[in-house]
């Protein structure tokens, strides 16, 4: 009697090495560990170009401000011109009138000027 809870333990013992030397169990454990490090690969790559996306839009918006404010530049100059013109002949000059209305066009239909709403 007491020989049959000593059989039973030992054919335990036996029952779970030989589950734990199964190869089929190592194939799974190896195909979870190659997902697992797929997975990781993904979400790396993922994150990459995440990062790239943000930089290429951070990039894109320093090129819209730049353009806005050469623009703008350029409208103070002719504007400052004009000024000037005008106090010094007190009368306007039509070719650099039509340029300040030019370089304020531009500017109000370029990147960057306030829309309005229709």
């Amino acid at each position: 009697m007491k020989q049959i809870p000593q059989f039973i333990f030992v054919n335990i013992c036996l029952i779970t090495s030989l589950a734990a030397q199964n190869p089929q169990s190592r194939l799974i454990d190896d195909r979870w560990d190659s997902l697992q490090h797929e997975l990781i690969l993904r979400a790396m790559e993922q994150r990459a170009s995440q990062v790239e996306k943000e930089i290429a839009e951070r990039r894109y918006a320093q090129y819209l401000e730049q353009q806005f404010v050469a623009k703008m530049n350029r409208f103070v100059l002719l504007w400052k011109a004009l000024a000037e013109d005008y106090n010094a002949k007190s009368a306007f000059n039509a070719k650099l009138l039509k340029e300040v209305a030019k370089a304020f066009h531009d500017l109000e239909n370029g990147e960057g000027w306030p829309k309005t709403r229709k």
